[in-house]
């Protein structure tokens, strides 16, 4: 998976891509419930995982809600009814809340699939190459699951998403 993908995820997570409604609800919302990170002031959503870098903390030392993602382990099943693949992997979300309530990762999670998810109506990612336009369609492959973060206090999400890549 390219490059290019990782910052269409990260765009739509964080904002930056321009949607219509629903989905700008959807990423307004998402903002709300993220941490904005200090030394780019947009929502704390990061190419990686906790263990490549330091959890993100604002001025006062306390700990930001985010996601981070990367891709996954493993490839499922690759076969297709049509059109023409060029890539068909699993990417791996991890959602990050320091409040009081466990219910947030729901929430962030609940977000993130109505951003990305296919099977939810959410718009295809297009990807723009020198000689040809790629479709990205997400599709959630497991349930998420949540549990405490008993070193920082909080509380952590993982699912993971099956992605397809298309020639157009």
């Amino acid at each position: 998976m390219s490059s290019a993908l990782h910052r269409s995820i990260y765009d739509r997570l964080a904002g930056n891509e321009v949607m219509t409604s629903p989905f700008a609800g959807y990423q307004t919302d998402l903002a709300a419930l993220l941490g904005t990170d200090p030394d780019t002031t947009e929502p704390c959503v990061y190419y990686g995982d906790t263990n490549d870098s330091a959890q993100p903390q604002d001025t006062d030392g306390q700990y930001l809600s985010c996601i981070t993602f990367r891709p996954g382990g493993g490839s499922p099943d690759g076969r297709f009814f049509d059109g023409l693949a060029i890539g068909n992997g699993l990417y791996d979300f991890e959602f990050w809340d320091y409040s009081r309530s466990g219910t947030v990762i729901t929430d962030i999670a609940t977000l993130v699939k109505r951003l990305l998810d296919r099977r939810l109506k959410a718009p295809v990612l297009a990807l723009e190459t020198d000689d040809r336009t790629e479709n990205v369609w997400f599709e959630a492959f497991t349930e998420l699951t949540v549990f405490p973060d008993t070193d920082r206090n909080g509380w952590a999400g993982l699912i993971r998403y099956r992605v397809i890549q298309a020639q157009v």
